[in-house]
């Protein structure tokens, strides 16, 4: 059992018996509030990074996307640990999980691709639309973009970039509960954490060596996996009753701001030739996504704030939002000014702004019509107890 995983910090380990955190649902099926919220709060800083500072006028300080994506990695591990750990002993626990998983994700997925690529059709020739810049269909499909990425040196339309990210997802799907199957459960947060050392050292690799375009060690599975198997470690270590967790309360709560510090001194101080940040700092940023998700599932005070309506409304449109909130801004650009997306100008500016809302309300009702009613079917596939 997870439980009796030997630790090698004694003075973390209870001196009783301990009981599983209260904070923690020990069902997978049941929803933790915060992270509902903290899902809002994270696409929300993808979409504000990429409108107002992934452009050519933008602003640098808001370019945080990147530290939400590798939590969003960080919390699909996380909570694909908790799917796996509860319901592996199912008779027909592959069947379910994929079907359930499939029907999460893939029809949000299909209905911008198909978008996207009917708008590129639609106005090919045009100077903002990127037609030339998409990849093939079929790499979208089968979810082979990164490996097109990498051949062609570049990340494609900008209408689809957040499309790698779900790549990497789909195949972590395949990989994590393989290695369940393989690895008995008591060494199995040893072989998570063996995945984060090669994960890191695949990047290494990359970087030390040039064997491989840079772009691998971002874009692929070996290169990002790092960071879901932090987020499965988590999951891993919440499950302990051995870990003392009153002590652990307060590092959970202060570790990430100083791991986040440490991140910020290595960006400022890595020379222009190094590589010392992306090797070093990118996964610190996971690390320091981890720790405070469990903190945030623990119930601290800055995870209770993510339980606001409002921010757990956001947390239900996420999928979506991140989605489809690219396409949205780039063809407001490109009916109302004729060009591609910027904050240069007051005009510019202000369709940005626009895009906002419109994004939402198509997020809204892509998870109403779409992904609501393909997750309650989802969960019609139900898990045989044995």
């Amino acid at each position: 059992m997870i439980s009796s995983i030997r630790l090698p910090w004694p003075w973390l380990l209870a001196t009783g018996t301990a009981a599983p955190p209260a904070a923690v649902p020990l069902s997978a099926d049941a929803r933790i509030a915060a992270l509902d919220g903290l899902r809002g709060v994270l696409a929300m800083t993808v979409v504000i990074s990429h409108y107002f500072g992934e452009v050519a006028n933008g602003v640098a300080g808001l370019m945080l996307g990147w530290i939400a994506v590798k939590v969003f990695f960080v919390l699909s591990g996380f909570l694909m640990a908790r799917i796996i750990l509860e319901n592996f002993q199912a008779g027909n626990f592959f069947q379910v999980f994929f079907a359930r998983r499939l029907c999460r994700t893939l029809p949000a997925y299909l209905v911008t691709i198909c978008a996207v690529f009917v708008c590129a059709s639609a106005f090919r020739g045009t100077n903002w639309m990127e037609s030339d810049r998409l990849m093939p269909l079929w790499s979208y499909l089968t979810f082979t973009q990164p490996f097109v990425m990498i051949a062609r040196g570049d990340f494609g339309s900008h209408w689809l970039i957040p499309t790698w990210t779900l790549t990497v997802e789909e195949q972590f799907y395949l990989l994590a509960p393989v290695m369940c199957l393989v690895v008995p459960r008591r060494y199995l947060l040893q072989a998570v954490l063996l995945g984060i050392v090669l994960s890191i050292g695949f990047r290494a690799w990359i970087y030390g060596t040039g064997a491989l375009p840079p772009m691998a060690a971002l874009v692929t599975l070996p290169g990002a996996c790092h960071s879901m198997f932090m987020g499965m470690a988590a999951a891993l270590l919440l499950r302990s009753a051995s870990l003392d967790w009153t002590r652990l309360d307060p590092l959970l709560r202060v570790a990430p701001v100083l791991l986040l510090a440490i991140v910020l001194a290595l960006k400022t101080f890595d020379s222009p030739a190094g590589n010392l940040f992306d090797i070093a700092g990118v996964p610190l940023v996971s690390l320091a996504g981890a720790i405070y998700l469990m903190a945030i599932v623990r119930g601290s005070p800055e995870g209770q704030r993510f339980e606001n309506d409002c921010l757990r409304s956001l947390g239900t449109l996420s999928y979506s939002l991140y989605l489809m909130h690219m396409p949205i801004l780039g063809l407001l650009h490109g009916l109302i000014l004729g060009g591609r997306p910027d904050i240069a100008t007051t005009a510019q500016l202000a369709i940005t702004i626009l895009a906002v809302p419109v994004a939402l309300a198509t997020a809204y009702a892509s998870a109403r019509w779409i992904e609501q009613p393909m997750i309650a079917y989802g969960r019609t596939w139900r898990w045989q107890r044995t």
